[in-house]
């Protein structure tokens, strides 16, 4: 497996090297809300989709295993005894093969008076822009493009509040189990921008069918994130903050053998 984090350059500030495909992952990360974007101005005519809800974000969905069964692309599963409902976008056919996953980054920003708000570019988005976005970048990169829905976001059930933290950990694993099922992925390749990142981290401590992870501007370790920001750290229970830094010893288990490189290079086999 491949860990690969833009978290650090050299003291001369020029990126580091990557091998072809960890190159064009880097690019799934950098580009997939721009594509999103771009395919609310093309895919459809204003007033012809529903774009995402900020009342939804701020407050939470709540769907049921009933609905959540009707709605296309989505897996039911279970964390902390509730139930969750997340849905996921497709490009190209996963079966049989292994699949890039992006897990987007947090959605909340600040308005003009500096209180939490949706961020803008969100509520601009809607199903049908990130099923075209997936199938853009699943040309591109000649790799199945998974898009994951994290918790009370791009129509997956519970409360975007919850992000980064135990519950969203545990519902993110459950949620790759479930999706590998159905889809017959044979495996993954983890691509995560900020809040994202942080998933992929707690997917790499817990998979062992992950060829190549990328982590993007992520907050790995919580306590300094926190105290950067005046975050107070939940420690207990399925809101405790999720830190990825206890897990490092796991990662680096999966990853042994491999050749150390410098930070922010894709190494080994994995993202060749």
């Amino acid at each position: 497996m491949t860990v690969s984090s833009d978290l650090s350059r050299g003291r001369d500030g020029r990126p580091s090297r990557a091998r072809p495909f960890g190159a064009c992952l880097r690019r799934l990360g950098a580009a997939m809300a721009l594509a999103i974007v771009a395919a609310a101005g093309s895919a459809a005519p204003a007033g012809a989709v529903q774009t995402f809800s900020g009342e939804a974000l701020m407050n939470g969905v709540k769907i049921g295993h009933d609905a959540c069964l009707k709605i296309e692309r989505t897996v039911w599963v279970e964390a902390f005894g509730e139930g969750f409902c997340v849905r996921y976008y497709v490009g190209g056919n996963p079966r049989g093969r292994s699949a890039a996953v992006f897990f987007p980054g947090d959605a909340f920003g600040f308005d003009e008076r500096g209180k939490i708000a949706p961020d803008p570019g969100y509520l601009t988005q809607a199903p049908e822009f990130v099923d075209a976005a997936v199938r853009v970048w699943s040309q591109r990169l000649n790799v199945p493009v998974i898009f994951f829905g994290r918790l009370g976001m791009h129509g997956s059930s519970g409360w975007h509040g919850d992000r980064r933290t135990a519950l969203e950990v545990a519902v993110t694993r459950a949620a790759l189990d479930a999706i590998k099922a159905r889809e017959g992925v044979t495996g993954y390749h983890l691509v995560g921008q900020s809040g994202g990142g942080i998933l992929v981290a707690a997917a790499l401590a817990a998979r062992s069918d992950v060829g190549c992870a990328m982590i993007g501007s992520a907050p790995l370790s919580f306590p300094v994130f926190a105290k950067t920001y005046g975050i107070t750290i939940r420690k207990d229970g399925r809101r405790a903050h999720y830190d990825a830094v206890p897990d490092a010893a796991a990662i680096a288990a999966r990853t042994k053998g491999m050749p150390p490189e410098a930070p922010g290079r894709a190494v080994g086999r994995g993202c060749s």
